[in-house]
């Protein structure tokens, strides 16, 4: 068979892939990635080819979505601060901070919170970028919070991991053996989590909520595999690209 170009189409390895750069930039901020791309769970050319077609339905409404969002210089903003709150947390879940660090942080955030502030002060101001100058300021003082151990409380925008998997649950049918399974998870979680926190309190406030986050991650992640990834994503099912694999394009 000769070399099949179709849009959209990539393969890593033996596996393939749909791919689509999210275009204009404005989209981007809304979506929060600048592009989609998506394992279509085969080796097999002739159901990638299949599949693509409904990735690409998924796509379109993505986008489509992305530009109602896009036209109102508030709701856009405010979706992109909700992007930016979502990246921070999934990095504070990944990669541990010292102190010294934390620190460094919180002067650095600070010193962006001030200037933002008298750039608002100032006026002057798009519509556009007077939207994007308050949801900044916003987020700037949530990822201070942040920085010093003070999550935020749950709100329907923001909350508990278990309602998300409630949620998620409920929009998949999760089956009876499932959710009994986050129950068991859970119920572990909340065992463990509770007391390394405790263990913790002694030290660093910073470094027990850390602590206490990353813990509840990787447990629930080693209990129940991917499906806490999952959770995590605005949109589950748009993978991220995976670091340090080669990648060949089929066709754009």
């Amino acid at each position: 068979m000769g070399i099949v170009s179709i849009p959209g189409l990539l393969k890593r390895g033996e596996m393939y892939y749909y791919r689509r750069v999210i275009m204009p930039r404005e989209l981007a901020a809304v979506i929060g990635k600048t592009e989609i791309v998506v394992s279509l769970k085969t080796r097999d050319l002739a159901v990638a080819i299949e599949r693509i077609a409904i990735e690409k339905k998924k796509a379109d409404v993505l986008i489509a979505n992305a530009k109602k969002i896009a036209a109102s210089p508030e709701q856009a903003a405010l979706a992109w601060k909700r992007n930016k709150l979502g990246e921070d947390m999934r990095s504070r879940l990944q990669w541990e901070r010292n102190d010294d660090t934390l620190d460094a942080e919180s002067l650095g955030l600070d010193d962006r919170f001030q200037a933002a502030s008298e750039r608002l002060r100032r006026g002057g101001l798009s519509r556009s970028e007077h939207a994007r100058m308050v949801q900044e300021l916003d987020a700037l003082k949530t990822l201070l919070a942040r920085t010093k151990g003070d999550f935020e409380a749950p709100t329907e925008e923001n909350p508990r991991l278990t309602v998300v998997v409630q949620k998620w649950a409920k929009d998949t049918k999760a089956s009876p053996r499932i959710t009994a399974e986050w129950s068991r998870a859970f119920d572990r979680l909340i065992a463990v989590v509770g007391r390394i926190v405790g263990l913790n309190s002694a030290g660093s406030p910073r470094t027990a909520s850390r602590l206490g986050w990353a813990t509840e991650c990787n447990l629930a992640r080693e209990l129940v595999g991917r499906r806490v990834s999952d959770c995590w994503a605005t949109e589950p099912e748009i993978a991220r690209p995976v670091r340090g694999r080669s990648q060949r394009v089929v066709g754009r």
